[in-house]
């Protein structure tokens, strides 16, 4: 054991009375002051009250209640807190939990701290003759023996666990230079509050402030209901932020001030510290925002569009980029400002992880040049560091802001967050000062399974082995299924018979996506890219010759749907001037022949048929969200809004009286009748498991054919900190 050294001269508060020594700490109990002889440590406020009930009842066991009791007082918060309170305290203590000098675990009971403390600067005689034990010693009572029990220190830690609070605590809006500390990384979990998980999400779910010192995450709580939560990180509990349910892809203004999110299909802002909502504009879409020093936010609201700018106080919403779509662009996504203003890092999202990009943007010559490619999500970090999303994890790679350029090459992050490859979204921040926080992986294996499931919600998985199965569609007569399986770069259109499970490949070229059956069962239509835009081709279901190009565009289109007669195509067409709309062209004639069925300045996008092809199911963002709209096919009539609170896209049941959509992790389903007039009836939810993420009907009405996730989404409820990530 380390000798603890002579008593040290170190100023203490002139207030204090009671200021004790263990090891080489001092600690003013009345002032919640720990220092050394190099000076404080700052430390939050409850851990310096654990220390100091813990020292107060030095050599007994503290249970973990009284703690909690003690420290927390009326608070709600779980063992989490305690244990992350408990954590950060031996971090500062340099203490090893297992071979503890200062705060030993009493299993199933809580603490007990075992260190020599006595009055500072006054160590007896006692403490030498007492194989290194001490008592603890009052001023006006010496001698008198409270602890007989003491375990003696090493601090190799406190060094860098001091400069940690330092770059996470002390900092200040508005400092703008940090010392880079020469250490190995340190980390830190931050406990969401009881109850309270953070999502799988397609969206980005946490910022730091540019300093480090405050962290807003989106969780949602029990009942499912998602909004932002702040948590500083020199406390312990986290507060939700009013107005901000529904919230998605947070970020802060430069000065920390302020939080900007999307919900409700707006861009809106929310002070930091408590105030009013105020919405900025309209944006239907959540891919990212990032605000610049000067005011302007820059984003991504629209998905057939690149990225816009507005300013934080509101007004017009400018064009800032445009899709290439000839090169196979579908979205410019995750934007970044650099410091200074100059420069805009971003994704050039191209159908998958493996085939888009990280670029950056010259703001004042309007250059625009691909710095990584196969990524998405760059995050710039002062320290010269970029971070990024590559289809292995979380990779860096040096970056001089001011010339817009790599410095060096990338490399494999340690920490590895959650990400989602079909948005390119990563689970991680980066503050101005180089502080990452990220959700940390758990089993994130994408394998799923096409399964059918009955109204009563029992499942049988069909005989084919796991993959990354997406876009599915069951054939009119309920025999086959069409299906797109992901592989890396590549998307194919594959099928296979109910009865005796066997996939077959229907594409081998380009990324190709949303198979639609002719009314016959005779031909799968899907749309490519092959040729560059998503164009629309068609191919006979039995994989004989070559697929066929019939709808041919300079924006991307998707299909939707057949009429019964199988003379008519519906798609959708993704126009950077009016959005998503709904077209329908003669399959016997040319673009030149198709007429738009609904377009408006909103998105309409994925149509579908009822069975007699007179009705037609959509979804819109018109109300701010996604919602299940319904309108008779010939255009002519009125319009119905189906859902009433959120909904994916929708299919028909075989007899065209019910109305089928997703809505999170089940299917809802809406009775509709036509005669005299049409009414819609009230939601039902199906009972089904979470984790389908699509479905599609049989023929005959009792059940489903649906993709379901094989491994559960994972649970998470911390936040990882590091300083000084590597």
């Amino acid at each position: 054991m380390q000798d603890p050294g002579p008593s040290a001269d170190v100023r203490i508060h002139p207030s204090a009375t009671s200021v004790v020594r263990f090891g080489r700490f001092y600690f003013d109990r009345v002032n919640h002051i720990l220092s050394t002889q190099d000076g404080e440590i700052t430390l939050p406020p409850r851990v310096l009250a654990i220390l100091d009930l813990l020292v107060e009842r030095s050599g007994s066991v503290v249970t973990k209640e009284t703690l909690m009791g003690s420290v927390w007082k009326d608070a709600y918060v779980g063992d989490t807190s305690l244990t992350e309170a408990m954590s950060l305290l031996r971090h500062a203590l340099g203490d090893d939990p297992k071979d503890p000098s200062y705060i030993q675990t009493v299993h199933r009971r809580g603490y007990r701290f075992v260190a020599p403390v006595v009055i500072a600067g006054r160590v007896g005689a006692e403490q030498a003759s007492n194989g290194g034990r001490a008592p603890l010693l009052r001023e006006d009572r010496p001698g008198k023996a409270l602890v007989p029990r003491a375990l003696i220190f090493g601090a190799a830690l406190v060094a860098a666990v001091s400069v940690l609070i330092a770059i996470l605590w002390t900092l200040r809006p508005g400092e703008s230079e940090v010392t880079e500390p020469d250490l190995a990384s340190i980390r830190l979990d931050v406990s969401s509050p009881q109850g309270v998980i953070l999502p799988f999400f397609t969206a980005s779910a946490l910022t730091l402030s540019p300093n480090g010192d405050v962290l807003v995450f989106v969780g949602h709580d029990e009942t499912g209901e998602t909004r932002l939560y702040r948590r500083r990180i020199s406390e312990f509990d986290s507060q939700a932020m009013p107005g901000t349910e529904g919230a998605g892809s947070p970020f802060f203004s430069p000065d920390g001030a302020w939080v900007g999110f999307f919900a409700d299909g707006e861009l809106r802002k929310t002070p930091l510290n408590g105030g009013a909502v105020i919405r900025i504009c309209r944006s239907p879409f959540a891919f990212g925002g990032s605000w610049a020093e000067d005011g302007t936010i820059f984003f991504n609201g629209n998905h057939p569009n690149g990225l816009s700018v507005v300013q934080a106080d509101g007004g017009n919403v400018e064009s800032l980029t445009t899709l290439r779509t000839a090169d196979g662009e579908t979205g410019h996504w995750w934007p970044q400002v650099l410091p200074g203003g100059r420069g805009l890092l971003f994704t050039i999202w191209s159908s998958s992880l493996a085939t888009s990009r990280v670029a950056v943007l010259d703001l004042e010559t309007g250059e625009q040049r691909t710095l990584v490619a196969s990524a998405s999500f760059p995050r710039y970090s002062s320290r010269g560091d970029m971070y990024y999303l590559t289809p292995g994890g979380m990779a860096s790679v040096p970056f001089d802001a001011d010339e817009l350029a790599l410095a060096g090459t990338g490399q494999e992050m340690i920490d590895q967050p959650q990400s989602n490859p079909f948005v390119g979204v990563a689970q991680f921040t980066v503050s101005a000062n180089g502080t990452l926080a990220y959700l940390p992986t758990r089993d994130q294996s994408r394998d799923r399974a096409l399964v059918r499931i009955d109204t009563e919600g029992i499942e049988a998985r069909l005989d084919l082995d796991p993959n990354l199965f997406r876009n599915l569609r069951v054939d009119p007569r309920g025999e086959m299924v069409a299906v797109t399986i992901l592989d890396g770069e590549r998307s194919d259109v594959w099928t296979t018979s109910l009865d005796s499970p066997n996939l077959s490949r229907l594409t081998f070229s380009g990324f190709n996506i949303e198979p639609r059956w002719s009314p016959d069962g005779e031909w799968v239509v899907f749309a490519s890219n092959r040729d560059g835009p998503f164009d629309i081709y068609r191919k006979p279901a039995n994989g004989a010759g070559v697929a066929e190009r019939i709808v041919a565009s300079e924006h991307h289109q998707y299909p939707g749907a057949m009429t019964p007669d199988g003379r008519q195509l519906i798609y959708s067409e993704a126009n950077p001037d009016t959005r998503y709309d709904i077209w329908i062209m003669p399959l016997d004639g040319s673009r030149k022949d198709a007429s738009p069925l609904v377009r408006t300045p909103f998105n309409e996008y994925l149509p579908s048929l009822s069975p007699d092809g007179r009705w037609m199911t959509y979804i819109s963002d018109a109300s701010g969200r996604w919602e299940v709209h319904l309108r008779p096919t010939s255009g002519d009539g009125g319009e119905w809004q189906v859902s009433k609170s959120g909904g994916g896209e929708a299919f028909w049941s075989s007899d065209g009286n019910v109305v089928y959509f997703g809505l999170k992790d089940g299917l809802t389903a809406v009775a509709v009748t036509f005669e005299p007039e049409l009414t819609l009836g009230p939601e039902v939810d199906l009972p089904w498991n979470a984790g389908i993420t699509q479905a599609d009907g049989l023929p005959h009405g009792d059940a489903f054919i649906a993709i379901r996730e094989l491994a559960e989404r994972p649970r998470v409820d911390a936040v990882r900190v590091v300083v000084n990530p590597s």
